[in-house]
């Protein structure tokens, strides 16, 4: 059972910058898929998400909590945390088509898309006003 939805990659960008790829046709390990699930099981018991405890979080409170995670987990370059985050994410998300991380002042935002594909942003180019005569 292959769709589009699970071929696509999840692309993570921070600032505008994509930092990580998860491509979704990859088979998992034995001990991955027991990872995931365990943190299924640790989510179901409640999450701390923005200075209080949520008891039975949400699906999008669960996604968002994730993300807080890969962000600490790229600002730490964590790479075993950012593999299960991103995986988490990418495989109880089948929609979700982009993550975007943006900071601002030690502010962080977390954006889930799953109705657009990520583009990478081509830099403008000015020619200066002399040069175009």
């Amino acid at each position: 059972m292959t769709s589009k939805a699970n071929i696509n990659p999840l692309i993570v960008s921070l600032n505008s910058n994509k930092v990580l790829e998860y491509y979704r046709d990859r088979k998992l390990t034995e001990k991955q898929t027991q990872d995931l699930d365990k943190t299924d099981k640790k989510l179901a018991a409640g999450v701390h998400f923005a200075g209080k405890f949520i008891p039975s979080p949400s699906a999008k409170q669960k996604a968002v909590f994730m993300a807080n995670q890969l962000a600490l987990a790229l600002d730490e370059n964590n790479e075993a945390a950012l593999a299960i985050t991103c995986t988490y994410l990418a495989t109880r998300y089948p929609d979700l088509k982009q993550l975007k991380l943006t900071t601002v002042e030690d502010q962080l935002s977390i954006e889930l898309i799953n109705d657009k594909e990520f583009s990478d942003q081509a830099p403008i180019k000015f020619i200066a006003k002399k040069d175009l005569i």
